[in-house]
């Protein structure tokens, strides 16, 4: 079945006009229903774009997220105690927690499960993003301790990843 005849089958006159009438009288609890109005090899052929499509997204997403390592080292700040990332783990005063390391619009974007206060990580419900960056050829990082946004900057890398 052509994508063209697919298109006509969902947006057929018929249902439009149906659609219509339902709304003149008054009943707005309209639903289209396409096992209705098409046949059953226009339902599989939907079920099986729909599969492939969630399929290619779960995968695409999967080949471009960054390396867990792709961070590491030791980031300083005048301010605060140092925080370290090995292999996806933040370490920060006494606590450490696991990291989502994720390639986003604006750039490496990491989550933390946690809240950074001057003391220390504490574990959160609430994600805390933290934004990398490059500044003056150096990885840096930037996130919110009480409230407020702090840049550190890589002073240390680990292993053969390190900038």
């Amino acid at each position: 079945m052509h994508f063209r005849e697919l298109a006509w089958v969902l947006v057929s006159r018929d249902l439009i006009r149906r659609s219509l009438r339902s709304a003149a009288r008054g009943d707005f609890d309209v639903t289209v229903s396409i096992g209705n109005h098409a046949n059953k090899k226009v339902r599989l052929a939907l079920a099986i774009i729909l599969i492939a499509s969630a399929a290619v997204f779960f995968l695409y997403t999967r080949w471009t997220a960054p390396d867990k390592g792709a961070v590491d080292g030791v980031y300083r700040n005048g301010c605060c105690s140092d925080i370290i990332i090995r292999d996806g783990r933040v370490s920060y005063g006494s606590a450490a927690l696991d990291m989502k390391l994720l390639n986003m619009k604006f750039g490496l974007t990491g989550y933390v499960d946690g809240q950074f206060t001057s003391r220390g990580i504490r574990a959160s419900k609430e994600a805390t993003a933290i934004a990398f960056s490059d500044q003056a050829g150096k990885r840096a990082l930037t996130l919110p301790i009480d409230r407020q946004d702090h840049t550190f900057q890589m002073t240390e890398g680990f292993g053969a990843k390190a900038r």
